[in-house]
């Protein structure tokens, strides 16, 4: 393929780490790869629960392709963080708004740990404590989860005017 961008081939060794997240139709795990130039690679597998296992795939296989290819992470994390879908709209207190959003916190998880050189052997990641807007009540929302910018409260809802978020969906 002269002249067109190829992904690189997989590493035969990475290290990494397998995430168990909360989603709107039951639990998604996120398997996250690297080797000594980065995230290289990842999975998805949503275990017994149902949820999206073609959605998710397909897009752990993109991500996984536009790593190998080059693409900065902080543009995938971008692309995907905040995309929301109707079953964990309708559940208060998920931390993720869909699957691709679950992947994209994790990968942002692997790529702060890493840089702080915090990537443990068990336990939990480090996430930001932006990430805990989520969990607050309509009320008590303050800054928009998306883009950090301040929401109004308008009919029982929370919007932000820079970005489009709203709570109500």
């Amino acid at each position: 393929l002269e002249g067109k961008i190829a992904p690189r081939p997989r590493p035969e060794v990475t290290q990494g780490i397998t995430e168990r997240c909360e989603i709107g139709c039951g639990k998604l795990y996120i398997t996250i790869n690297y080797d000594e130039h980065g995230i290289c690679e990842v999975f998805t597998n949503t275990g017994r629960q149902g949820g999206c296992p073609s959605q998710s795939e397909a897009t752990s296989r993109l991500v996984t392709t536009a790593l190998r290819s080059g693409v900065d992470v902080k543009y995938i994390i971008k692309q995907l963080k905040g995309i929301r879908c109707p079953s964990t709209i309708r559940q208060q207190g998920k931390k993720a708004t869909s699957c691709p959003d679950a992947i994209a916190r994790a990968i942002e998880a692997v790529v702060k740990n890493r840089t702080m050189g915090n990537i443990p052997l068990s336990g939990k990641f480090i996430y930001d404590p932006q990430e805990e807007k989520y969990e607050a009540v309509a009320g008590k929302i303050r800054s928009c989860p998306e883009c950090g910018a301040s929401v109004e409260h308008e009919g029982g809802c929370v919007v932000c005017r820079e970005c489009g978020y709203s709570k109500c969906g």
